[in-house]
């Protein structure tokens, strides 16, 4: 997939840019997967196809995507393969249906409005209609051209006005320019510095008023896919029964793994056969993981060696066979064209004679680094007893024998990236500091490569108009991860947010601190904010405020790995550097599946945790996962218009000292204490104490917090609530056990009362947090939504409300 930080800095809103190359480059390729990624996106897209029918174009969709991605990417992509289509046609289709993206296939095969003799006057009207519309509509349009053949040389990589063809320079005014490269094009590229060849790999070159701007791209041969070059592992995925390489499974694989290269063969019907292609292609390319699924975790743990996860495997799949002897279907599309296959009694017999030995000469290894996942409603083959009397590491799933997408994406994917992030020595060695550790590798390649370091810069952003002079890198200063000095002057501040949340307040009062110590303002200053979390509630006011470049560890490692051929040629520095990119880029991907959505479940399933506390990390997850939530709290809570403001992040000493916010304002927070995530609503009756819902792992807590002046003990505050008429009328506590409090249905046992207990020396049945914040409990339901539970707190919170001001 091509990233969004790909899409927007080479596809601005409001221009037009034109995507040269010369015949059989891959333009129409390049389009599709620009078409798909930006629906994946969720950016809606125009595609006038001037050269291929609809057909076809979705035929070649589909190659990309498999079926059900298709199904998810089709309603953003609409297609237009008019005979005539010129400005009018366009114009006419996209009116009311306000597209993000206009791609044109290509710019040479338009018509012009009028019919004209002159063809260089027809291509000057089209190209300014089309620059106009982009301007007129505040929208993208990607145009692609042909180049004009012989006119670019490997030693000149310049675009002039002759490169494309039938337009002029007066054409090319205001345009976005960029081209796209491979086979012997830009030829000193496509070999790693280890001397190994890449395969497919495309050069996209934009051209800038300074030069040029060059970024990797790959083509997969297999999907016909064009995505982000990365330094990649590689994963054997190893089909089952009656399946092939271009399965759903491995599509699936191939999109929700995009920093793996997916090797997914079509395995010969003969299973000797098959086993030694296996064999032949892990010597060959060495796969960083094997994935076999089915009859597939025959042969993947037949491999010896080499890290493996069998999914619901069949050991003995010739048992199946025998009772469906005859012509079978291949279920999905093979490279051979083969539509149809045979089980005889002697192809039986000959996967029989593999199984029988399929368990001998299980290394140490292979025990410690093979992985099985058994679904628990699997009525085909029942392999758990068998492989547990080998193997150690098992997993069961709630799932059937196929796999869906959704198994895929929640319970084989995150145990890929667990055994990759597990794999990776820089990960492992970042566990012990995880801000400070990027800040120092960072550190590191600023000192040890400035010029690498400068060009990653002005890939996140930066005017780097510092990178001239003598400059020195500064760790910690100010409170900052990363500052570099240049002529006594701060003139770059790179912060890092791994493990915490983007605070606007904290950012300012950081960058206040520093400009009164250094005297200086921001404007020559670089100020780069890297954040883990690409969503989180102060990130529109930070974007705003137009002081901080926000960029993601996507940002971060595409940059990196952009400009590294350039500068590094140690061996061992480039696979460091490599084994950081695919950390950072493994992690990234795994933050982004912890994104909450509509239909996500309020509490995090525990099998899904599993997997973060294994890597250590389950904490980076609930503070992403509650400062979303806290995000959409507000959102939620700002639909309601009985309270004037919504205030997040401030503390009860603030909201105590300020008498004028009661019952008008509420105060919202999240956060993470005693290792589980937190959510909070206050809203301050009066002056003596603010009434509260706090969400705390799986706990909706009814709570109150006494801000009276004066020395109280807990239980004598209680009391105090006991005589507040306002709570009693609103049952928001359980004095007596016949009295329930009244919790929202998203909780369990809501009509049981609250027990009492022993705590300590003493029986009752609140608890507390110090003296003063006293609060009531249930257990949130497994299966709540997201909106349910946010729904909840806001209906409670205008229970609140109502309440106190008819008192």
């Amino acid at each position: 997939m091509l990233t969004e930080s790909f899409i927007k800095n080479n596809f601005p809103k409001g221009k037009l840019t034109l995507v040269g190359g010369c015949p059989a480059m891959g333009k129409t390729t390049f389009a599709i997967s620009l078409a798909i990624s930006l629906a994946r996106q969720n950016k809606k897209c125009f595609y006038f196809s001037c050269e291929i029918d609809e057909e076809e174009l979705v035929r070649r969709i589909k190659l990309q995507t498999g079926k059900s991605g298709y199904n998810e990417v089709k309603h953003k992509i609409d297609i237009d393969d008019a005979e005539i289509i010129n400005l009018s046609h366009i114009r006419k289709q996209i009116e009311g249906n306000f597209p993000d993206y206009v791609i044109v296939d290509y710019i040479q095969l338009m018509r012009g409005e009028y019919s004209m003799t002159d063809r260089y006057g027809e291509m000057h009207s089209i190209l300014n209609g089309l620059k106009k519309m982009a301007k007129d509509l505040d929208i993208s349009v990607i145009a692609l051209s042909q180049l004009n053949r012989g006119l670019w040389t490997e030693e000149n990589y310049d675009l002039s006005t002759n490169n494309f063809r039938e337009l002029s320079k007066t054409d090319l005014y205001d345009v976005k320019l960029a081209c796209i490269h491979r086979g012997e094009y830009f030829k000193q590229y496509e070999y790693d510095c280890k001397g190994e060849r890449i395969e497919g790999l495309i050069k996209y070159v934009s051209f800038q008023e300074t030069g040029y701007d060059i970024t990797n791209l790959i083509l997969n041969h297999e999907t016909i896919e064009i995505s982000m070059y990365l330094p990649r592992k590689k994963l054997l995925y190893i089909h089952g029964l009656s399946s092939s390489g271009m399965s759903e499974t491995a599509y699936t694989l191939r999109r929700l793994l995009p920093e793996y290269e997916i090797l997914s063969p079509d395995l010969p019907v003969n299973p000797q056969e098959a086993y030694e292609m296996l064999k032949d292609i892990c010597k060959q390319k060495n796969p960083e993981l094997i994935v076999g699924t089915s009859m597939g975790g025959i042969f993947a743990q037949l491999l010896k060696g080499y890290k493996k996860i069998l999914v619901n495997p069949a050991f003995h799949v010739s048992e199946f066979m025998r009772t469906i002897i005859g012509r079978q279907e291949f279920l999905n599309p093979r490279r051979d064209g083969e539509t149809y296959f045979e089980i005889t009694s002697e192809l039986c017999d000959a996967y029989q004679q593999l199984e029988s030995c399929q368990f001998d000469g299980i290394l140490d290894f292979d025990i410690k680094n093979t992985y099985a996942l058994f679904g628990t409603r699997d009525k085909l083959v029942h392999g758990y007893n068998e492989y547990k009397s080998v193997y150690v590491n098992a997993e069961w799933f709630d799932g059937e024998h196929r796999l869906n997408e959704e198994i895929i994406k929640t319970v084989v994917i995150p145990l890929i990236r667990k055994n990759a992030l597990q794999s990776s020595p820089l990960f492992n060695l970042s566990l012990s500091s995880k801000e400070l550790f990027h800040s120092n590798f960072l550190g590191w390649l600023a000192q040890q490569y400035p010029e690498f370091f400068v060009e990653i810069c002005k890939d996140l952003g930066c005017k780097a108009g510092w990178s001239n002079t003598y400059w020195i890198v500064k760790r910690e200063y100010m409170n900052f991860d990363l500052c570099i000095e240049a002529d006594g002057d701060i003139v770059l501040v790179l912060e890092n947010k791994v493990k915490s949340i983007p605070s606007k307040s904290q950012l300012d009062e950081y960058v206040d601190k520093l400009n009164k110590k250094e005297k200086q303002d921001n404007e020559n200053r670089d100020l780069v904010l890297l954040s883990l979390s690409i969503s989180f509630p102060d990130k529109q006011a930070i974007e705003n405020a137009m002081k901080w470049q926000i960029r993601s560890y996507e940002d971060l490692w595409q940059a990196i790995v952009k400009n590294k051929h350039n500068f590094i040629h140690n061996l061992y520095e480039n696979d460091l550097i490599e084994d950081y990119c695919l950390f950072i880029a493994t992690l990234h991907e795994l933050s982004k599946s912890w994104k909450v959505e509509n239909t996500s479940r309020f509490l995090i399933p525990e099998n899904e945790k599993r997997t973060f506390k294994d890597l250590r990390i389950a904490d980076l997850q609930d503070k992403v996962w509650y400062s979303q939530l806290l995000e959409r709290l507000n959102s939620c809570l700002k639909e309601d218009n009985r309270w004037d403001n919504i205030i997040s992040g401030m503390n009860i000493e603030d909201i105590g000292r300020d008498e004028s916010k009661c019952l008008c304002e509420v105060f919202t927070n999240c956060g993470f204490t005693h290792g589980q995530g937190l959510l909070e609503a206050k809203i301050k009756i009066n002056k003596e104490y603010v009434l509260l819902i706090q969400i705390q792992g799986n706990r909706y807590c009814h709570g109150i917090e006494w801000i009276k002046k004066g020395n109280w003990n807990y239980n004598q505050l209680w009391e105090m609530t006991k005589e507040e008429g306002g709570i009693n009328n609103l049952s928001f506590f359980q004095f007596a056990i016949d009295k329930p409090a009244h919790f929202p249905n998203i909780c369990k046992d809501i009509e049981e009362p609250i027990i009492t207990r022993r705590r300590k020396d003493e029986i009752r049945n609140f608890n507390k947090y110090g003296d003063r914040f006293l609060y009531q409990s249930k257990q949130i339901k497994e299966e709540a939504l997201v909106p349910e539970v946010l729904n909840a707190i806001k209906k409670e919170l205008g229970l609140i409300v109502d309440s106190f001001r008819n008192i």
